[in-house]
This record gives structure tokens, C-alpha cells and sequence, in this order.
């Protein structure tokens, strides 16, 4: 009896070391990937180039529980330019039937990034649809990525139509969606179809109060009708809403003065110019009326005055060339040394990136913002 209850402990015994010993041996293995797999890892994180993706991918685990590293090493790939080895990760993760839903969808809001970095528009968008179309978790990421294909194809309908709907998530993007609206209006203004062309700045309007393209846009409808005193209220708005603007509105409120003839209303407009900060041509206008009433002299003096409020070389240029023109070739030579001094600087700056040029630009073409490209000279 002794001897049988021996042995019956011992078979226990023996039965629970077998059952620990496979689940050690089950551990080891899951926390020892295979060598090809680490040897595979180490050279992406060691950026380099000669890593087989495919050899790799065979000796990958794709699971639930390793998808979130395979996304990330997707992006990995898609941020050095290696869209093709990031595509096919994001491929194998969808092809895998263990892997759940959720983390497909994952791989399809991926997988549409990688066909947008490789130009693949039209796949991108595909993919991006059919996220934005489930109210899913991912519908806010999908949305966002169509609204910047659309962009790129200057699709502006579809683009204001898919950030209509990004707007239920993102408020700021009505500033972008206003912007659609002036590229629509510019075409119609182009096309003299007055009235679409007020209709789609109205929208602009109400997307985005602020938007001093679309005043200045109305602006030139108005002046297009002949209706200059309305124009004229739209560019006191353009100031008034976005004084960096102003020195857009310059040319268009001396035009309608004139046919006004309402002297007196454009120099009372440089004035209330005047105050605001970098506002190219406003001094050299104010100056030059100066110069119509009370000639070389009081250019001059006013020009000299503002310097003494607003001092910097370019100023100081425009001063010297005006007495230049009074004196001959006195101050010739230091004009020209200032002028040579200004030839490197930009007179628009984006004020997001730092791109610089001279020519104003509704966006960016660097960081792809909108209206941060903004004079920096008076």
C-alpha cells in the first residue's frame, strides 16, 4: 500500500516536471526570436541598406502581438525612402488571417501612406475612402491624408468636400478649406463668372471670418462689376483683417481712386497703412505723394522722419536714393554699397519654415501651409 502511494507521487512528480519544463521551453522560445529575425532588426536600426525585407518578413512572427513593431518599422522604411521594403511589410501584416481586424485597418491607414510617399495617388486614395467611410477609430487619420491628396491634385471640390467632414474633428483645417475656396473663385473670376465667383468667397467667409484672400478676391470681383466703392470696402477689410495683405491692396485702391476721382481717399488709405508692420510699398507710395504735392524736398524730409521711428538699412537706402535724385551723385556710392547689402534678403518669409523668397505666395511650397509666407521688409 506504502509502495503504490510512492509511486503514484512519484508519476505526479515526474508528470508536473514534464509540464514545467515544456512551458519554460515555450517561453524561451517566445522570448528568443530566431537569429534571422535579430540579425535583420539590428541592421534596420543600424540604417542599413542591404537588409533582405523579404528574408526578414519569412522569419518574422506576424501576430497581434508584433504588428505594432512591424508598423513602426514600416514607417522606419517610409521615412528613408525605402517605400517598396515599407509596402511590403504593410502587405504581410494584411495578408496574415491571424492578425485581428483593428490591426488590418492599421496596416491599410500605413500601407495608403507608403502609396502616397511613392506617388501612387490613386491607390492612396482608395484606401484612405474606404477608413473614412468607417466611423472607426482611424476615420479622423484617413480623412486627413485625403484632404492632402486632393490638394496635391488641386481637386478642390473633393478637397473641400473631405475636410467638411475632417472639420467634425479638426476645427483648424476651415482655415485650409477657405483657401480651397479662393483657388475655386480665382477660376471662376478668371472665367468672368461674377456671380459663382461671390458665392464660392462667401464660403470661403463663413469657413474662415478671417480670410483677407477672399476680401481681396471680392475686392476684384467688385472692380470686375465696376462697382468700385464696394471694392473699396473690401480692401479697408483686407487691411483691417490681415494688415500684412495690405501691400496687395496698394495698386487696387490708387486704381479705383483715381476713377473715382478721390485723391484724397488713397492717401488717407496709406495713412491708416501706414502704422501697421511690414507693409512693403506703403513709405515708397506716401513718399511719392509727398513728392506730386510739395515735391523732392518733402519726399525727402518724410522719409527721413519715418527713419528716425523705423531705422534699418533698406530705409535708409530709399532715403538715399531720394536725395540722390536732389544732389546728383553725392551719396551715390553709399546708396549703392546699401543696395548691394539688400540684394541677399528675401521680402517674403515663411513664418512656419523659414522659406524665403520674393514673391508673395498663398502657400508654402516647402512646408505646404497656408498664408504664412509674409513680407519682411517695410
Amino acid at each position: 500500500m506504502d509502495n503504490a502511494l510512492l509511486y503514484l507521487l512519484l508519476l505526479i512528480a515526474l508528470g508536473i516536471g514534464f509540464a514545467l519544463g515544456r512551458r519554460e521551453r515555450r517561453q524561451s522560445q517566445v522570448a528568443q526570436p530566431p537569429k534571422d529575425y535579430r540579425l535583420g532588426l539590428g541592421r534596420l536600426l543600424d540604417d542599413s541598406e542591404d537588409v533582405d525585407v523579404d528574408a526578414w518578413l519569412n522569419a518574422t512572427p506576424v501576430a497581434d502581438a508584433s504588428a505594432d513593431t512591424l508598423f513602426a518599422l514600416g514607417a522606419l522604411l517610409r521615412r528613408r525612402g525605402q517605400v517598396d521594403q515599407a509596402i511590403r511589410v504593410h502587405q504581410r501584416v494584411l495578408s496574415e488571417p491571424e492578425v485581428s481586424r483593428t490591426h488590418k485597418d492599421r496596416a491599410e491607414l500605413e500601407l495608403g501612406q507608403d502609396y502616397f510617399s511613392a506617388g501612387l495617388l490613386d491607390r492612396a486614395e482608395r484606401l484612405f475612402s474606404r477608413i473614412a467611410d468607417d466611423s472607426g477609430p482611424l476615420q479622423e487619420s484617413a480623412l486627413s491624408h485625403l484632404v492632402q491628396i486632393y490638394e496635391r491634385e488641386r481637386d478642390w471640390p473633393e478637397a473641400i468636400a473631405a475636410g467638411r467632414r475632417l472639420a467634425k474633428f479638426d476645427k483648424t483645417v476651415r482655415h485650409r478649406l477657405a483657401h480651397y475656396c479662393c483657388e475655386l473663385a480665382e477660376l471662376s473670376l478668371a472665367n468672368h463668372d461674377l456671380r459663382e465667383c461671390r458665392r464660392t468667397l462667401q464660403r470661403a467667409l463663413d469657413l474662415d471670418p478671417s480670410c483677407g484672400r477672399a476680401e481681396l478676391l471680392l475686392a476684384d470681383t467688385e472692380m470686375a462689376a465696376g462697382q468700385l466703392k464696394l471694392a473699396l470696402k473690401h480692401l479697408e477689410r483686407v487691411r483691417q483683417k490681415a494688415p500684412w495683405l495690405a501691400s496687395q491692396t496698394l495698386s487696387r485702391v490708387r486704381k479705383a481712386c483715381i476713377e473715382l476721382a478721390d485723391d484724397r481717399g488713397y492717401v488717407a488709405y496709406l495713412e491708416r497703412c501706414l502704422p501697421d508692420a511690414a507693409v512693403p510699398g506703403v513709405i515708397e507710395e506716401l513718399a511719392e505723394e509727398r513728392r506730386r504735392q510739395d515735391g523732392e524736398e518733402a519726399a525727402f524730409a518724410f522719409l527721413i522722419e519715418h527713419l528716425k521711428s523705423k531705422p534699418g538699412a533698406e530705409g535708409l537706402a530709399r532715403a538715399l536714393r531720394r536725395r540722390s535724385s536732389i544732389t546728383g551723385d553725392e551719396l551715390e556710392g553709399v546708396r549703392q554699397v546699401l543696395d548691394r547689402m539688400a540684394e541677399g534678403s528675401s521680402d517674403y518669409r515663411c513664418t512656419d519654415c523659414g522659406f524665403s523668397g520674393n514673391a508673395l505666395l498663398w502657400q508654402c511650397p516647402s512646408c505646404h501651409t497656408w498664408s504664412s509666407v509674409r513680407p519682411t521688409a517695410q
